[in-house]
């Protein structure tokens, strides 16, 4: 699977990027990076974790900070944690303990709070143990862009990810060692009396295992012999065959 810790897939801008000195900000630059995309404004988170805070800065004043805005708590450790806000959204798509990694739409693009036009705002802050702010990063660097004015394609800063494979349980048949003979059977007749070819003799190796490639029919395995090749045999429950 493929996916970008940018908030945009597709092509999108950077528009104002971190830390151009700004007397508008508490900070005196500006802290985060605005990004937009008109042609495909879902939002997808930059981070794999959990929703912190997911609404209006400040419902009785729509024009203030970031408006609506999401905010996600991701590499938490015993020395502390980050989180990722995401900020001016014309619509929320997450809530507060959602689960959420790169390829969750989160929102939508917007201009809500102190917004001169519709962009994503990205802002990451690390806080230490007891929830105190230390520092505001660099999300260019973060999400390994350039922190420079230009357009930018995310198809080119896709990290691979590796999903696990599922095992695959390949079953199984035992003959126990309990039984002298068992009858083996063609692929191209019917197993059943007087169509044998020959007989399997478990009793002479202590019991005898088998990969099941198929089931020609219910409670009848195809199965694959040292001196026969591929064969039909009966297993069903009134026979002593150990399925696994």
């Amino acid at each position: 699977m493929y996916i970008t810790k940018l908030p945009f897939e597709g092509k999108f801008k950077v528009t104002y990027p971190y830390g151009v000195k700004n007397s508008a900000y508490a900070q005196g630059y500006h802290p985060g990076i605005d990004t937009g995309n008109s042609e495909m404004p879902s939002i997808y988170s930059i981070v794999e974790g959990i929703v912190s805070y997911a609404g209006w800065e400040n419902i009785n004043n729509q024009r203030q900070g970031f408006g609506k805005y999401v905010s996600i708590k991701f590499d938490v450790n015993a020395n502390g944690f980050k989180k990722a806000f995401l900020a001016h959204m014309s619509e929320i798509k997450c809530f507060a303990g959602k689960k959420v990694n790169p390829a969750t739409i989160i929102g939508v693009m917007g201009s809500t709070g102190n917004s001169t036009g519709p962009h994503t705002h990205v802002e990451i802050r690390e806080y230490n143990a007891a929830g105190v702010l230390l520092r505001i990063l660099n999300p260019a660097t973060f999400m390994g862009i350039p922190n420079a004015i230009g357009t930018y394609d995310s198809v080119n800063y896709r990290t691979v990810i590796t999903q696990p494979q599922p095992q695959v349980h390949i079953p199984k048949v035992t003959l126990p060692g309990s039984v002298k003979e068992w009858r083996i059977y063609p692929l191209n007749k019917t197993p059943v009396s007087g169509h044998e070819i020959g007989k399997l003799k478990p009793a002479n190796f202590g019991g005898l295992t088998y990969e099941i490639l198929r089931y020609s029919q219910p409670n009848v395995a195809v199965i694959k012999t040292r001196d026969f090749g591929e064969v039909q045999i009966y297993v069903g429950k009134d026979t002593s065959a150990i399925i696994s």
